[in-house]
């Protein structure tokens, strides 16, 4: 078992107040929830305490299904820090721990802390086959002396904020709505790869983002976007999708930077959405396909002076 291995480097961290998950994309409502994790530590003297694992869990209970997730897990720990949380535990998720029963698991934890109470969202369960729901574990906690404080998930736009309704929102093409949730502009990064050059051939030229394939990509379409260049953030206009006009297939993710010639290629890059401007469309000439990028360009331009940048 990876994890205790993994908690076994920690040193001891006391008395703690705990929360568990995978916590993907930090949206508004782990935010939300860290700040009861941290007001109820604080009350108590406590360490406030964020396991997270390095991994879905569906890998191991559902490796048929792809998992794909908002953030890398560098950028996911690195926002973990960046709430304020006392620390941050990672550990990874594999089969030997998923067979651990709840009160297994919390005693390989307390290995490493003295848990006195869990801050978890109303739906959590831990352990082999989820047994250890809130009250279950309230039950646990009588016994162990810890207590379980569930926390009420936040709304926004008539939806409980979730990793999956953001999922579903980006897969939708609601970049704005996802972003809304998130509570930060949702973005790709990667490094900059070699394309077919048709855009710079078309006086449009584009950089063609090689992303992590577990990363979500949002819908087809065009997108006015931001993108962050060795420090400096950029206005763009990105395209997703297959280039239907010129035939293709393979789905590319290209990005037009507005006002910019510089040399991209082997560059890391992110791009910013901030809001789709229209779906992928097939052109009958070349020449239509121009007239709309250039039309798609001053639309990105327009939205962009509208937002922070």
């Amino acid at each position: 078992m990876k994890a205790k291995n993994e908690l076994a480097q920690l040193s001891w961290l006391g008395p703690s107040v705990v929360t568990v998950g995978v916590f993907d994309g930090v949206h508004r409502g782990h935010q939300y929830l860290l700040d009861v994790l941290q007001s109820k530590a604080e009350a108590e003297n406590y360490r406030s305490v964020v396991v997270t694992f390095l991994n879905h869990p569906g890998t191991i209970l559902r490796p048929e299904t792809s998992i794909q997730y908002l953030l890398p897990v560098d950028q996911r720990i690195r926002l973990l820090n960046g709430t304020g949380v006392n620390r941050v535990v990672s550990i990874t998720f594999d089969k030997e721990l998923s067979l651990l029963r709840p009160v297994q698991f919390i005693r390989l934890l307390s290995r490493t802390m003295d848990i006195k109470k869990f801050v978890l969202g109303p739906d959590f369960a831990m352990g082999y086959r989820r047994e250890g729901t809130i009250s279950v574990l309230q039950e646990l906690g009588a016994g162990m002396n810890f207590t379980v404080e569930p926390v009420i998930p936040i709304e926004l736009n008539g939806l409980w904020v979730s990793s999956t309704a953001i999922r579903n929102s980006l897969i939708d093409g609601k970049v704005n709505l996802a972003s809304e949730m998130l509570g930060y502009l949702f973005s790709l990064r990667g490094r900059v790869i070699r394309g077919e050059e048709r855009g710079k051939g078309l006086g449009l030229p584009t950089a063609n983002l090689s992303v992590n394939p577990q990363i979500i990509v949002p819908a087809d379409g065009i997108y006015a976007t931001w993108t962050w260049v060795r420090g400096n953030r950029l206005a763009s206009a990105t395209s997703i999708g297959t280039k239907p006009t010129f035939g293709s297939h393979a789905r590319t993710i290209e990005t037009h930077i507005l006002d910019f010639s510089e040399n991209l290629y082997d560059s890391e890059i992110q791009v910013e959405f901030v809001r789709r401007l229209r779906d992928q469309w097939c052109f009958d000439k070349v020449d239509d396909l121009v007239n709309q990028m250039h039309k798609d360009v001053l639309e990105a331009r327009i939205v962009l002076r509208g937002t922070k940048s």
